[in-house]
C-alpha cells in the first residue's frame, strides 16, 4: 500500500480537483458582480436626513443649555452630589464600626 492511497483511505470529505475549480470560478463571480461603491451615492441615499441633522448641530451649538458654563456648572452639580454620597457612605461605616467595637469590648 502506498502513501498516497493510505492518506486517500483515511480522509472522510475527499476533495476534488474541479470542486476547488468551480469554487473558484463561483468566488469570481461573486467578485465581478460587486459594484463599485462611491460617495455620490451615499451622499444622495443620505439627503433626505441631511435637514434634520444640520437643524439638530446649529441648534446645539446655539443652545444655552450646552454653553461651556452650563455644562460646566452641570458636572460641578454632579461632582458635589457624588462627593456628599461618599462623605456619607464613610459616616455610616464609622459609626457601625464605634458601635461593633463598642460591644465587643464591653
Amino acid at each position: 500500500m502506498n502513501d498516497s492511497s493510505f492518506k486517500s483511505s483515511l480522509d472522510l470529505n475527499p476533495r476534488r480537483d474541479d470542486d476547488d475549480d468551480q469554487r473558484k470560478s463561483k468566488v469570481d463571480d461573486y467578485k465581478i458582480k460587486l459594484p463599485v461603491p462611491s460617495i455620490k451615492r451615499l451622499f444622495t441615499l443620505n439627503l433626505p436626513e441631511w435637514k434634520q441633522a444640520s437643524m439638530g448641530c446649529l441648534s446645539a451649538i446655539f443652545s444655552d443649555e450646552t454653553s461651556s458654563g452650563a455644562i460646566c456648572s452641570r458636572l460641578a452639580k454632579d461632582a458635589n452630589v457624588g462627593r456628599s454620597l461618599v462623605l456619607f457612605v464613610q459616616t455610616v461605616s464609622a459609626v457601625s464600626m464605634a458601635f461593633a467595637l463598642g460591644l465587643v469590648i464591653a
